[in-house]
């Protein structure tokens, strides 16, 4: 025979150890990117003091549109699991203040999110 109160204690424990994950995830890519740009940046002033003037440009301008585009993409990547959070705590009928919180997003002074997600109270589509 099964537990509920026990499976349902666990499943909590599963969900906020899984929230933490995602801090962990954005602070190491912040970290990674900047140590690669840093790099970059290192790499394209050798190139401008060893005279390679143009590889050294081309190095700055890669390296700056490279950074970019991967930034822009991790953190859609970032809001898409966001958003399977939010679906994941609709369906245990979970408040989403802690996503809210995670995603950095102040999204409590907007009334269609200031009641629980569990319920379709006040929300308009």
């Amino acid at each position: 025979m099964r537990d509920k109160d026990n499976n349902e204690f666990i499943e909590l424990v599963i969900i906020k150890k899984n929230d933490n994950y995602l801090i962990t995830a954005n602070t190491v890519f912040l970290i990674s990117l900047s140590v690669f740009y840093g790099f970059s940046m290192v790499v394209a002033i050798l190139l401008f003091a060893s005279h390679y003037l143009m590889s050294g440009i081309i190095l700055l301008i890669l390296s700056t549109l490279s950074v970019f585009v991967i930034y822009v993409f991790f953190k859609l990547f970032l809001s898409m699991l966001f958003d399977i959070k939010m679906i994941r705590n609709k369906l245990y009928n979970l408040k989403n203040d802690n996503v809210y919180r995670l995603y950095n997003n102040d999204l409590s002074n907007n009334p269609q999110f200031k009641n629980d997600v569990g319920s379709d109270e006040g929300f308009d589509p």
